[in-house]
Order: C-alpha cells, then sequence, then structure tokens
C-alpha cells in the first residue's frame, strides 16, 4: 500500500516533476524526429551512392529512401509507444 504525503494529500504532482515529465517527454519527441530525419538522410545518401556506381540514378536513391523513412516512422512510434507506457498512470 502506498503511503500518503500529508502536505499532499490529493497525490498532487509538484512542480519539480510536472518539469521532469515535460523534460522526459520534449527528449524522447526530439530523439524520435532526429531519428526519423537521419534514417530517411541515410537511405538518400545511400543510394544515391549506389546509383552513382552502378548508372542506376534515381531507382536506389528512391527506394532507399523510402524505406529510410519507413524505417525512420518505425522508430519514431516505437519512441511514441515507450513513452505512452511510461507515463500510463500505475495502479
Amino acid at each position: 500500500m502506498a503511503s500518503v504525503d500529508p502536505e499532499n494529500p490529493e497525490g498532487e504532482t509538484s512542480a519539480a516533476e510536472e518539469w521532469r515529465r515535460f523534460g522526459q517527454t520534449a527528449g524522447y519527441l526530439m530523439s524520435g524526429g532526429f531519428q526519423l530525419v537521419a534514417a530517411a538522410a541515410a537511405g538518400t545518401f545511400v543510394g544515391r551512392w549506389i546509383d552513382r556506381k552502378i548508372g542506376t540514378e534515381p531507382i536506389l536513391t528512391v527506394v532507399l529512401a523510402t524505406l529510410g523513412l519507413v524505417g525512420g516512422v518505425m522508430l519514431l512510434w516505437r519512441s511514441i509507444q515507450t513513452l505512452q507506457r511510461r507515463q500510463a498512470p500505475r495502479g
């Protein structure tokens, strides 16, 4: 059984706790956005490099950029799900 803080019987969170949660949420969302952009950029650059080497421009650029974008969206989705699980009320 959880103990009740006598100064905070309603279980409200403090300003420090709210800022900590805000920082955690912002960190997850920023890292997810970075992963999305990085995955798409990596796919684009690798696709362009291979296309130039074998002379198939722009086929592999489009394919690998799309795969990078899909992978980045999946990473962002996973980050959001992790954040939601961490912030879900425990009871």
